[in-house]
């Protein structure tokens, strides 16, 4: 049977056995504090960004998006690019109308 120094010896041996994983622990323990402070500060820069975005970005988002819709619909406004193309065709024409008729006026002037 077991006496009362053996019992202390037993208890001495557990104490320096034990030592290094109650320091360990106590490291473990450390970094977890650590990074339980970090997550904390990554959840209020979290709640910042997100706040940000639906203060500040969507909102300014939704603003260019109305401005879009607005120029999209002034640019209904203006001619195709075949509208345009009758135009220039259409001036060519009148272009060389006029030329032949200024020709025909300048004759009917140096004929008289």
């Amino acid at each position: 049977m077991l006496d009362k120094e053996d019992l202390q010896a037993i208890s001495q041996l557990m104490d320096v056995k034990l030592a290094p994983i109650q320091e360990d622990l106590s490291s473990v323990k450390d970094r977890v504090t650590s990074i339980e402070g970090r997550m904390d500060r990554l959840e209020e820069t979290v709640t910042r960004v997100a706040l940000t975005q639906e203060n500040v970005v969507l909102p300014a988002i939704n603003a260019l998006a109305e401005g879009h819709e607005l120029i999209h619909q002034e640019l209904k406004r203006f001619a195709t690019k075949e509208e345009v193309q009758d135009v220039r065709d259409q001036f060519q024409v009148l272009k060389t109308v006029v030329a032949s008729h200024s020709r025909d006026i300048e004759q009917l002037k140096m004929a008289q």
